[in-house]
């Protein structure tokens, strides 16, 4: 009898447990122990006999065996002792796989994928259990996990065989990430049924009955070929992305030309770039090379969300996409309910009964979309969404076709019922934040949960701005961080990664997972060793300064001097911090001897030990804000040298 989790409401935690059919119509729930430590020590987990009584359902006879966690076998490789491709596994609609490798002696195994029957395989990347190292190859024994959403078949290809009998079989499942027991897709069921049996009662229910022949489904994935053997520039065939959670490009017979992946949200009147990954991890709306990419599409209108892979500067090859859709989550963090019809009864299986749910049940929207009409705006401080409640969404899309004579759009939220508004950023084409929308392109952003929202202008110059707004219960996938703004537009509370100079007239409302400090000003970015040129290889005959350097958060450097013609030159380096009232500077450390002869000299000013014996000079000197290095010349003599500086902390 497998294992169920549901929260216990009187700890707020989550516990397992187990329904035993009574052979009566009724049902005993009892603890199944482990859990995080659950066991029987509460009331909560104690057996209680589940009946028509207490869940308002007259029959719920064996609903564990129609729920299953839906997984296929295969065997790739079978007692191989030489170079050979295997055979191809089928993961259409499946979300992960494992595969388990053994008898490898010398070899390698070649993690690879295709999206158009087997005709072109690319590599994709596999995850070692208990060391998750990533890599699209492998030369040991183990169990790698694949994400195959997307995707229909994967093999494992031997290569460098010189040693062993190897075999390598494969369990895929509609589960993502690691392996979950299959009970635990009661959560993932959201308004299909209660999230435990009997665990809470509504008014006005009525009697449900499943189908005798009902299981969980895979995810629904559908492919089209967008470019079919094409040799010019060309826009290709669109696919219909409405509805759909992830989008795979399979790319081949690729030359010389560039890949544009784009999408739309207004049935291909105004195309934006679609970000997309490689077999790498490296995010890109273009490429040059064959090979597989996936997208995240959560939150395109289903009616007018479509997805392209435009050629351009082609000069080569016969090219062929292919784009298969899935309604699977390619992330390793979120389910969804792709995996189930998305309301109970919506495909009539054989042997079902009529299903009414309660007058007051109200279905918390998981997996759904909605697209919101938005309203032209011709004038400042005015809604083009007016305010209204989004707590079963996670994210949204905002496409601007038209911002007029110039404009800015906020999408604001509300968590104390419209009393005050706060902007979140939007990520601009499925990548840059940015504050405000005020060009025409397509942006997405986050939903808070509980909130209600509006999408306001909160700038205007003239002419008419116009838009479309789709809403999704799919989160985005982890991106720079949240960080929210007032409704003003005054105050910019977001930092950007890799980037300087930010603003400081802000109150930080969120937390991002990259580090900036203050300098009394602005915010900039923590650095690390960092390398500057002072001064190129050059004759000089006079003193010369180097410019003024900015110190970020290092504390000290090492300054190297390469002399290549010394003649009878002689110089001596020092070093000179700026004073930030007078602007005078101030010398805190000169060579202890003068620099006459060729060679490379090192110099280390640090506030702490450095090794000496690989120095010319070692000074405990503490750097400030603003400083120089200044290379006095002891007379008038013709001497060539460069200088730089490596910055330490």
């Amino acid at each position: 009898m497998p294992s169920f989790y549901r929260r216990d409401e009187s700890t707020g935690t989550i516990v397992p447990f187990k329904l035993t059919d009574n052979g009566d119509g009724t049902f005993t729930e009892t603890s199944s122990g482990g859990g995080g430590g659950g066991g029987d020590a509460s009331a909560a987990n104690q057996a209680t006999q589940i009946t028509a009584a207490n869940t308002g359902n007259t029959s719920l006879a064996s609903i564990d065996s129609k729920i299953t966690t839906s997984t296929a076998t295969a065997t790739l490789q079978n007692a191989a002792v030489a170079n050979g491709n295997g055979s191809s596994f089928t993961v259409t609609g499946y979300a992960t796989a494992v595969l388990f490798i053994s008898g490898i002696t010398t070899a390698t195994v070649n993690f690879e994928a295709s999206n158009d029957a087997g005709t072109t395989w690319a590599a994709i990347n596999a995850i070692t259990l208990g060391a998750s190292t990533v890599a699209t190859t492998t030369a040991a024994n183990g169990l790698y996990r694949i994400n195959v959403a997307g995707l229909n078949l994967i093999r494992a290809r031997i290569s460098g065989w010189s040693a062993g009998t190897i075999t390598i079989t494969g369990v895929a499942s509609i589960q993502n990430g690691p392996a979950v027991n299959e009970t635990s897709l009661l959560s993932t069921i959201s308004g299909k049924l209660p999230t435990a049996l009997g665990q809470t009662t509504k008014a006005a229910s009525l009697s449900v009955t499943q189908a005798s022949d009902w299981t969980v489904e895979k995810g629904t994935t559908v492919t089209t070929t967008i470019q079919n053997a094409v040799t010019a520039n060309a826009n290709g065939s669109t696919a219909s992305a409405g509805g759909y959670a992830t989008v795979m490009f399979q790319v081949s017979g690729l030359g010389v030309a560039t890949i544009n992946f784009e999408i739309t949200n207004d049935n291909g009147t105004n195309w934006s770039t679609l970000s997309v990954f490689s077999v790498g991890g490296v995010i890109a709306s273009t490429t040059t090379a064959n090979g597989l990419y996936r997208g995240q599409i959560a939150g395109l209108d289903t009616t007018n969300g479509l997805v392209r892979a435009r050629i351009s500067g082609y000069s080569s090859g016969t090219i062929t996409v292919t784009c298969t859709l899935s309604t699977v989550v390619a992330a390793n963090k979120y389910v969804g309910s792709a995996q189930l019809p998305a309301a109970l009864g919506q495909t009539t299986k054989a042997n079902s009964l009529a299903v009414t749910p309660a007058s007051d049940y109200n279905q918390p929207g998981y997996g759904t979309a909605l697209t919101v009409t938005f309203n032209s705006i011709s004038a400042n401080n005015t809604d083009g969404v007016a305010a209204m409640d989004v707590s079963n969404y996670r994210s949204g899309a905002l496409q601007i076709t038209s911002i007029g004579g110039g404009g800015t759009i906020q999408v604001q939220f509300s968590l104390d019922s419209g009393t005050t508004w706060i902007a979140v950023n939007l990520y601009s084409a499925y990548g840059g934040i940015i504050a405000v929308g005020s060009s025409a392109q397509l942006y997405a952003f986050p939903i808070p949960p509980n909130a209600q929202m509006r999408i306001r202008t909160t700038a205007y110059t003239s002419g008419t701005i116009t838009g479309n707004v789709a809403l999704s219960a799919y989160p985005l996938s982890p991106n720079a961080g949240v960080i929210l703004s007032n409704n003003t537009g005054s105050q910019s509370v977001f930092i950007t990664p890799n980037s300087d100079s930010q603003s400081a007239s802000s109150i930080v409302l969120g937390a991002a997972s990259w580090s900036h400090n203050f300098n009394g000003t602005t915010f900039e970015r923590n650095r690390g060793v960092g390398t500057g040129t002072l001064l190129a290889s050059a004759a000089r005959t006079t003193t010369t300064n180097s410019s003024d350097q900015t110190n970020f958060n290092w504390r000290g450097l090492i300054l190297t001097i390469d002399i290549s013609s010394a003649g009878t030159g002689s110089i001596t380096p020092s070093l000179q911090y700026k004073d930030s009232v007078s602007g005078n500077y101030k010398t805190v450390w000169t060579a202890a001897a003068a620099l006459t002869a060729n060679g490379t000299y090192c110099y280390g000013l640090y506030p702490g030990e450095l090794n000496t014996a690989t120095m010319t000079e070692v000074s405990n000197v503490l750097l400030t804000r603003t400083f120089r290095i200044v290379f006095t010349a002891n007379n008038a003599n013709s001497m060539t040298y460069s200088s730089s500086i490596d910055m330490m902390l």
